[in-house]
């Protein structure tokens, strides 16, 4: 199984956006094939953000169970909802 992480951010990306990609790449980095990232950035990503109702940003999404929107989790916190995520397979 594959965990889905989804990242949204407004454009420019804004400070507390781009530490929180940051982050979410380094959880990719440890993770390696368990997760795949798709990244929803700016006005092009416009309808991906109405299918969620995100009006927030940063804002992550887990297999459409996890919804994070308007900060920045801690790396415990992620880890935690991807091992879960992990253990349905």
């Amino acid at each position: 199984m594959t965990v889905l992480i989804e990242f949204f951010s407004g454009e420019p990306v804004c400070g507390e956006c781009e530490i929180c990609l940051n982050f979410v790449d380094e959880i990719v980095k440890e993770y390696g094939d368990k997760v795949e990232v798709e990244k929803y950035i700016g006005p092009s990503a416009k309808e991906k953000f109405e299918e969620y109702h995100i009006e927030l940003t940063p804002a992550i999404v887990i297999n459409e169970t996890y919804f994070i929107i308007g900060l920045t989790p801690s790396r415990e916190t992620m880890k935690k909802m991807i091992d879960i995520e992990l253990e349905w397979d």
